[in-house]
């Protein structure tokens, strides 16, 4: 993974070379890095960030990557026998966090919302903000860039949060959640120029969903 991050992310080599030295001596032990993620403490990889000299975001990033097959096959087990469709809140069913992506069927209209933390994805509604459930629409817009109106930031004045979001021909189960979240940086620094923020990855809305 740290291999793929050079490539994408070039201006990160020195952070990147200091996490996989971190790791490569054992100051930074993976199995428990990747605890951290499960018990949700950003505070500790706050920490080891500092102690690194690199971006928490980074840090974080990679944490959640590292967690996250553990977490999808727990998720598959845990809604294998659920119907995902009676589930109406802003946050993940399974493991309690924000969403990170928002998917919009463009024949059907359809909202899904999906968690980076455990993939799972459930129905939500479109005219909805999915963090403080804002409905009000003059509260409410999309920024998106001219070349890609299909891609989206969908931001709540009220919270002051926005979620990627892409209209797609293709539906929720076919559509691949990960390609879209890891290429839209342009997105996010688009939102984030107009004022708007993610939410944290670690921050649970629930500990208990």
């Amino acid at each position: 993974m740290l291999d793929l991050l050079r490539k994408r992310l070039p201006d990160r080599e020195d952070a990147l070379g200091r996490i996989q030295g971190a790791f490569a001596a054992g100051e930074i032990p993976p199995k428990d890095f990747v605890s951290l993620v499960f018990r949700g403490r950003s505070e500790e990889i706050l920490g080891a960030a500092k102690r690194l000299g690199v971006d928490e975001g980074l840090l974080t990033f990679i944490a959640v990557y590292l967690a996250r097959p553990f977490r999808a096959q727990a998720a598959l087990e845990l809604t294998r026998e659920v119907d995902l469709g009676k589930w109406h809140r802003g946050h993940c069913p399974v493991c309690g966090n924000w969403p990170a992506l928002a998917h919009i069927q463009s024949v059907e209209g359809r909202r899904t919302l999906w968690c980076l933390l455990c993939g799972t994805h459930w129905p939500y509604g479109r005219l909805q903000c999915p963090y403080c459930l804002n409905e009000d629409q003059e509260a409410l817009n999309l920024i998106s860039a001219e070349a890609e109106p299909s891609f989206r930031a969908h931001t709540c004045a009220r919270c002051g949060k926005y979620i990627k979001e892409v209209m797609s021909a293709l539906s929720a189960e076919a559509f691949s959640f990960d390609v879209f979240y890891l290429g839209t940086r342009a997105l996010d620094l688009l939102a984030a120029s107009a004022g708007f923020a993610p939410h944290p990855l670690l921050a649970a809305a629930s500990v208990d969903p």
